[in-house]
């Protein structure tokens, strides 16, 4: 099961507050869909966003099965805290 590109979601924040919540409706989607998991409905769960940032921020709250990183990584272009997610 994946949460295909919330970006569009957090982008059309309309201040920090909505932002702040966007971002806990993200956390609570996936949380649910880590319930069909271990459940058994579904067989894993997983995120993908354009910008590496909001993987690095969901993988902080919760343990996800995998991550498709939409846009090119180098370490030319990332923060080492974003390399090391692909380590991971």
């Amino acid at each position: 099961m994946l949460l295909h590109a919330p970006d569009e979601y957090l982008a059309a924040a309309k201040n920090q507050d909505d932002f702040k919540q966007r971002q806990q409706d993200i956390l609570d989607t996936n949380k649910a869909l880590l319930e069909l998991r271990d459940a058994g409905i579904v067989e894993s769960v997983g995120v993908g966003f354009k910008d590496v940032r909001f993987i690095d921020f969901i993988s902080d709250h919760i343990q996800l099965d995998w991550a498709m990183f939409e846009c090119s990584i180098t370490p030319f272009t990332h923060e080492p805290s974003t390399l090391n997610l692909l380590k991971n």
